[in-house]
C-alpha cells in the first residue's frame, strides 16, 4: 500500500438538525487520483471545505501525514490547495502573473524566489504568454489554468478540484483535462469532485460515491461505475471505463 497522505476519521457536520456530513471516513494515499462523485446536495463540496480547514478541524478527525490537524487550520490551508468551480471567485490579480503571485506572496515567498516560482508554474500550465493579460478577460479554460497555477505556486501536497468542468466549452474541457493529466503524471495527489464522470473517470484510480452526506461506496472505478445511477448520478453513455473521456 502506498504511503498515507491524508486520513479522515468520522467527520460529522449538522446544520438545522440535519446531518449534512454523516460519519465520513477515508484515506488518501501518495499518488492517488481520487474521484468523489455525488449528486447536488450529497455533501461532497462541504467535505472539501473541511479538508482545507475552511471549517474548524475537530480533534482526531483529520490527519495529515500522521499529524492531528486539530487547531491547525492554517497548516491545512497551505498543504491542501483547492481549485474552486468558479474561477472568477478565486482570481484577485489585475494581471495573470500578479494573480499567481498572490498566494505564495501571502505565505512569505518574496523577491527572486517569488518571481521564479511564478515563472515556473506559468510554464507548467502553459500560460506564460498570458502573464501580462487581465485574467478576467480570458476564456473559461484559461481562467481555470490561471487558478490552478495560483494554487500550484503555494506548493500544496494535495490538490482538490471542485467541479472543474462547470461552465467550460469543449476547448476548455480539453484544456483542463490535459492539465489534470499533466499533474497526475507528475505524481501529484489529486481529488476531483464532480458529477461529470464521462470527462475524467477513465483516469482515476479510485472512486468514492457520496449520497445524503454519507460515503456509500469507496473502491475501484470499474467496479463502481454501474452503481452511480442508484444515487442520482448520470452514468456515462460509454460502455467501457477507458472510453469515459473527452480526449481523443
Amino acid at each position: 500500500m502506498n504511503n498515507k497522505i491524508l486520513e479522515v476519521r468520522n467527520i460529522t457536520r449538522t446544520f438545522d438538525n440535519i446531518k449534512c456530513l454523516d460519519n465520513i471516513s477515508f484515506n488518501l494515499y501518495s499518488g492517488d487520483f481520487l474521484l468523489i462523485a455525488g449528486a447536488n446536495g450529497s455533501g461532497k463540496t462541504l467535505l472539501m471545505k473541511h479538508l482545507n480547514g475552511l471549517f474548524p478541524i475537530k480533534r482526531s478527525t483529520i490527519f495529515f501525514k500522521g499529524e492531528d490537524c486539530y487547531k491547525k487550520d492554517d497548516l491545512m490551508k497551505k498543504r491542501v490547495g483547492i481549485i474552486f468551480q468558479n474561477p472568477d471567485s478565486q482570481i484577485v490579480g489585475l494581471t495573470v502573473k500578479d494573480d499567481v503571485a498572490f498566494g505564495p506572496g501571502n505565505i512569505g515567498i518574496k523577491g527572486d524566489e517569488l518571481n521564479k516560482t511564478v515563472a515556473r508554474v506559468l510554464s507548467e500550465m502553459e500560460i506564460s504568454h498570458l502573464s501580462d493579460k487581465n485574467p478576467y478577460i480570458l476564456s473559461g479554460g484559461e481562467k481555470k489554468r490561471v487558478t490552478i497555477a495560483g494554487v500550484l505556486a503555494m506548493n500544496p501536497d494535495i490538490l482538490i478540484f471542485d467541479e472543474p468542468f462547470i461552465g467550460l466549452d469543449y476547448p476548455g474541457v480539453i484544456s483542463v483535462t490535459k492539465s489534470l493529466l499533466k499533474l497526475k503524471a507528475e505524481g501529484r495527489n489529486i481529488i476531483v469532485i464532480t458529477h461529470d464522470l464521462e470527462k475524467i473517470a477513465a483516469y482515476c484510480n479510485r472512486m468514492i460515491i457520496m449520497s445524503k452526506g454519507k460515503i456509500v461506496h469507496d473502491g475501484l472505478p470499474n467496479e463502481l461505475i454501474d452503481k452511480v445511477s442508484d444515487y442520482s448520478i448520470r452514468r456515462p453513455f460509454q460502455k467501457d471505463l477507458k472510453d469515459m473521456t473527452w480526449l481523443t
